[in-house]
């Protein structure tokens, strides 16, 4: 190859790692700034308020969700209301599925399928109410299908399953932690 070969070459060359490395660091700092965000989110879901809500939501959908327990029903719309944030997030592309999966998929799913005659009747006032949210949880649980190769998924949002979940959450103390606040 002549000189003038080995020099074209050598732009080329030049041209694709000056194109690649950008690419590179976008890519790194996107993932950055998801977790950032998803970290964000995990704090807030386990602080002692939201565990309170937590605690409320699960307390009022066991008991048959009673017009009487305001709370409950606050605690609930709270709960949603996190998730339907989450679920824009996800639909704006600032968070993947798989993140969503990791971290809060063990609550999404049975607090989904939980909390669907509630959403029915706020859809039946407003249509757009809460609608992101199942979005969010038809692509959260195709990943745990993945996850687990399609073994015994449905049972991760099965009525015991999801009793199981609303019983531990309705215990759930104002700190998370395995020793008791001092």
């Amino acid at each position: 190859m002549s000189a003038e070969g080995w020099a074209a070459l050598a732009a080329v060359v030049g041209v694709l790692v000056a194109i690649g490395v950008p690419v590179t660091e976008s890519r790194q700092s996107r993932f950055s700034q998801e977790i950032g965000i998803m970290s964000q989110l995990d704090a807030r879901f386990e602080t002692p308020e939201f565990r309170s809500f937590r605690r409320g939501a699960a307390t009022w959908l066991l008991a048959g969700r009673p017009e009487s327990d305001v709370v409950g029903h606050d605690a609930t719309r709270a709960l949603l209301n996190f998730f339907e944030t989450l679920a824009y997030l996800h639909r704006r592309g600032a968070v993947s599925t798989e993140s969503v999966w990791h971290y809060f998929g063990t609550w999404l799913m049975p607090y989904h399928e939980a909390c669907k005659p509630y959403v029915r009747e706020r859809q039946q006032e407003d249509p757009n109410c809460f609608a992101e949210v199942s979005a969010l949880y038809d692509a959260v649980f195709q990943c745990e299908r993945e996850k687990r190769n399609y073994h015994r998924t449905e049972q991760v949002v099965s009525p015991t399953a999801v009793a199981a979940l609303l019983h531990e959450e309705s215990c759930l103390p104002a700190t998370a932690g395995l020793l008791p606040p001092a």
